[in-house]
């Protein structure tokens, strides 16, 4: 089981610098089944492939025109800043910020879901198997329940599906919330009555 407890680092710890997340030492290694051994020399052989190609950049070196995998044609990154009407069609949010257009179909991507790695290692998924970025197809999150047509991420192992906003979610550092001042941590089995909206979890 792993705590929430503060990790003070003069006494050890493991760190991921890919998700920002910290374990104390003994939470990783009290269960055998947690985690696995990685020889020095199979640490680069773990590649987290680029969901995009930069055909074009800035002075800034901001990528301004892409291929992305998981679209026929080439985007563009928008001009605007600010609100626009259409959602992201990697996570289905409304646009704002910065994101790349299709000019040859109403085909819409965050510049943060346009960038989201081909494979991902989450600390959430139970398998521990690393997690593909999948599209074009009907989907029912495994942590949400909700039924999704966006991006994804489905497990090489047990092929369980996960909507981007849950991985987002989930990933540490990433769940902060506007109404409190602290990180808020996930818990799958809290049978409580939610502070936001008063409806008991289920």
């Amino acid at each position: 089981m792993i705590c929430h407890d503060e990790v003070n680092t003069e006494y050890g710890s493991y760190y991921c610098s890919k998700c920002n997340v910290i374990f104390h030492v003994h939470c990783v290694t009290e269960n055998e089944c947690s985690y696995s051994i990685v020889s020095p020399e199979d640490e680069d052989e773990m590649p987290y492939e680029s969901s995009i190609t930069v055909l074009e950049s800035n002075d800034a070196g901001e990528a301004t025109k892409i291929k992305h995998f998981m679209h026929i044609h080439n985007l563009m990154l928008s001009p605007v800043v600010g609100k626009n009407e259409n959602g992201c069609d990697g996570c289905l949010l409304p646009i704002s910020g910065p994101f790349y257009s299709c000019s040859f179909c109403d085909f819409f991507l965050h510049k943060a879901c346009a960038e989201l790695p081909k494979m991902k290692d989450v600390w959430h998924h139970l398998c521990q198997k690393p997690l593909a970025l999948i599209s074009d197809r009907v989907f029912r999150c495994r942590e949400c329940l909700n039924v999704c047509n966006a991006f994804a991420y489905e497990c090489c192992g047990c092929k369980a599906k996960k909507c981007l906003q849950c991985v987002i979610a989930l990933t540490p550092g990433a769940q902060i919330c506007l109404k409190h001042e602290h990180p808020l941590f996930y818990y799958r089995d809290y049978n409580g009555k939610c502070n936001a909206c008063g409806y008991t979890t289920i």
